[in-house]
């Protein structure tokens, strides 16, 4: 089921992140290579453009993607951090980007640096969807909830399920669960650490060790409609499965990320 997920929205990727779209990922770190958390990393233009503006995770990675108007080569981005110099880069469309940033702290003579790698979607695709396929190949876990741990309604607190009739630490993973789900309805992220993003307007999987949440934020494929699918997806990684994805207009995906902030 996951890597069945993974596939259809990686083509998806393909298809609509065509003329008229920008995207990037990657990794901010100080000169010693240590990540930096909370750097913002924003266009300096088109700053009313919901996914273009982001905030680096505790492992120092971001993503930023966004549909914008056709005919745009470049877009701008700058980066900010408490303690650093900013750094200005460019990023072009109609590309896949990744970049790690080094950012030189501040009042220092030093200045910091980007290594930006940018290549053809049409000729990585094939490369993720087998990523994603060596996502589902893991080393055993800790504790995985039995397969009769399901939820019943992610519209009932801790998903419905009677933690009474469950051990503690069945219990704990379940309220972890929720909370971690209730974050990304409010536009944050869970509490754990992510393991990648795709470049489809800004998803992100995060493993939590009992189970795997992916932030969906994935570009509408309606074009007369233009806009953001977002919401949790929940793998208990037992068979059980629940998720929320809901339209969004971009307007109304920033004001949910800024208000979360």
């Amino acid at each position: 089921m996951r890597l069945a997920f993974l596939s259809a929205l990686l083509l998806f990727l393909a298809g609509c992140m065509g003329d008229g779209a920008v995207d990037c990922t990657g990794t901010i770190v100080t000169a010693e290579g240590k990540p930096v958390a909370g750097a913002r990393v924003h266009a300096t233009e088109l700053q009313d453009v919901s996914g273009l503006d982001s905030k680096s995770l505790p492992d120092g990675s971001f993503t930023v993607g966004a549909l914008i108007a056709p005919g745009r080569y470049w877009v701008a981005f700058v980066v900010d951090a408490p303690g650093f110099k900013p750094l200005h880069f460019e990023v072009p469309t109609l590309l896949r980007n990744h970049a790690r940033i080094v950012l030189a702290p501040a009042g220092s003579a030093e200045e910091g640096s980007i290594d930006l790698a940018s290549t053809d979607r049409g000729s990585e695709i094939d490369q993720d969807e087998t990523a994603a396929a060596a996502q589902d190949v893991e080393e055993p876990r800790e504790f995985i909830l039995p397969a009769s741990v399901r939820p019943v309604s992610d519209a009932k607190p801790n998903f419905g399920i009677d933690l009474e009739k469950l051990s503690t630490q069945e219990a704990t993973v379940v309220v972890d669960a929720w909370v971690d789900y209730q974050r990304v309805l409010a536009g944050k992220s869970p509490d754990c650490p992510s393991t990648f993003g795709l470049s489809d307007g800004g998803s992100t999987m995060f493993d939590c060790g009992s189970y795997k949440l992916m932030r969906i934020r994935g570009l509408s494929e309606d074009v007369d409609k233009p806009g953001f699918n977002y919401g949790p997806s929940l793998d208990f990684l037992n068979g059980n499965t629940v998720e929320r994805i809901r339209f969004m207009t971009s307007a109304e995906l920033k004001k949910l990320e800024e208000a979360a902030r």
